[in-house]
């Protein structure tokens, strides 16, 4: 099962007084951060001349997966200035050949990069490095820094994003950790170890998934009713104080009900929070895991991974790219794999959309008609009571009178209910949903590349995966919790 990486991502000077005493500073980082985290490591940064070499190799020692980003293509950026002799040069080439990936800056289309061009892309692969890890470690001075894309500028962009940061001093070599709290174990998104190592990075997807589908499946039959759930009792605590006007003789007894349903209405999201946390957390890492099964197969998963990234989940997204990148190379063609990912995700996911469409659609009539009876018939026995067609004498009137009172409570609770369980939005989004899946598919079996297949399959992830964010952002932001 995949125990996702906490990704280290690292900048720091070229020019070192004393790279002995960096590289051990280097190892003792690295093997503080994995003791925090108790997760193992994966490592992100460049490769220039100086301390980003002394971090390979220390990455290199202790076997971390290691992903090389670059300003410039690497032919380009192996160039006479950078790396003055050609042993530096093989250095550099022997140092990116054990990248599990190699990311080149997009935005760069000369052959030769101008003054401006060469400080903006040593910028913005510094500030790629950042927005790529979980925690920055830094050779530094602690000066200003000398130019666009200097140490400096990158630990204080780290600073901004709020990044744990391991600061060792370039000259010195002291270990400074900053907001270094943020990186405790998380047991709830690191699945156990089992014991043994999966046969495969696909099979560790498969359990990963089905950890995570276990575990969202056993906190769902209560969790997801438990906004409802409070509005209800709220509701019934008016409908039996109403009741204890109404008969005198109930007051007393209405009283303690009313008191326990309050009760348990403030009790019920502080018992449950954490289950009802849990459950969407979990199934939103389900549906990231299905997703990544559904391209595993795919050619260009390190341009689609990276292009579904949801907040709150980067790094776990990350883990699974890391997870794709460490697998063997596809070789599958092209054909076959358009047509698994066709019928496995595509049709599969219309099915499901049009099928709850449709259940939504039923649920949705169903409640509101009720909604509209409990209406209907409070507006009856409220012109019962007021034209006095029944005295006060007959055994039906408190009846009569108490449903007049609190049947509008139901149709509030009811009408509730279906904001709650999001009805009316299900039941036409999920009709749109698989009415743009089946366009999907049309389009998807039209391509005759690679390119163009990664193209339709971005925005059917894109487009799966909002969803589900979609959910989980009302679900878990909303409500009574």
């Amino acid at each position: 099962m995949l125990r996702p990486w906490v990704f280290v991502g690292f900048t720091g000077h070229r020019n070192l007084s004393n790279p002995e005493l960096i590289a051990r500073s280097l190892g003792e980082a690295l093997g503080r951060i994995a003791t925090r985290t108790g997760s193992p490591l994966a490592a992100v940064s460049s490769a220039a001349i100086g301390a980003d070499t002394l971090f390979v190799k220390a990455v290199q020692q202790r076997a971390i997966p290691w992903i090389l980003l670059l300003p410039f293509p690497p032919e380009i950026f192996a160039n006479e200035q950078d790396f003055p002799t050609e042993a530096d040069r093989a250095a550099f080439w022997k140092l990116a050949e054990s990248a599990v990936h190699t990311h080149t800056n997009p935005g760069f289309k000369t052959e030769q990069p101008t003054t401006d061009s060469r400080e903006n892309g040593f910028l913005e692969c510094g500030l790629r490095t950042v927005e790529e890890c979980d925690v920055l470690v830094a050779v530094w001075d602690g000066l200003e820094p000398r130019g666009l894309g200097g140490t400096g500028r990158i630990v204080a962009y780290a600073h901004k994003l709020k990044k744990p940061v391991l600061w060792i001093h370039a000259a010195t070599g002291k270990l400074t950790e900053e907001r270094f709290d943020l990186l405790k174990p998380d047991p709830a998104t690191v699945p156990p170890a089992t014991g043994r190592e999966p046969l495969s990075t696909s099979e560790q997807l498969r359990q990963t998934f089905a950890y995570f589908d276990r575990h969202a499946e056993t906190s769902a039959p209560f969790a997801k009713y438990l906004n409802i759930s409070v509005v209800a009792l709220h509701q019934l605590s008016i409908a039996i104080a109403i009741a204890g006007l109404i008969w005198v003789a109930f007051g007393p007894a209405a009283s303690l009900i009313k008191i326990a349903a309050l009760a348990l209405a403030l009790l019920l999201p502080w018992y449950f929070h954490h289950r009802q946390s849990a459950w969407m957390d979990n199934r939103l890492r389900a549906e990231l895991c299905r997703s990544a099964q559904a391209i595993w197969n795919l050619r260009q998963h390190e341009h689609i991974f990276p292009a579904l990234r949801l907040p709150v989940f980067e790094s776990f997204q990350r883990s699974l790219l890391l997870l794709r990148l460490s697998a063997p190379k596809s070789v599958s063609d092209i054909e076959p794999a358009k047509a698994e990912y066709a019928e496995a995700r595509i049709q599969n996911q219309t099915d499901y959309y049009t099928r709850h469409a449709r259940k939504a659609q039923k649920h949705r009539r169903w409640v509101k008609g009720l909604s509209y009876t409990c209406t209907g018939l409070a507006i009856l026995y409220g012109i019962i009571v007021t034209l006095h067609w029944l005295p006060a004498t007959d055994t039906a009137y408190h009846a009569v009178k108490a449903l007049s009172l609190t049947l509008p409570l139901g149709a509030a609770a009811l009408v509730a209910a279906i904001t709650a369980q999001d009805m009316d939005r299900r039941a036409a989004r999920y009709t749109e949903m698989a009415k743009a899946l089946a366009s999907a598919k049309v389009r998807l079996e039209a391509r005759t590349t690679w390119e163009g297949v990664a193209t339709v399959v971005i925005e059917v992830e894109r487009m799966l995966l909002l969803e589900i964010w979609e959910w989980y952002s009302v679900s878990r932001y909303s409500g009574s919790h």
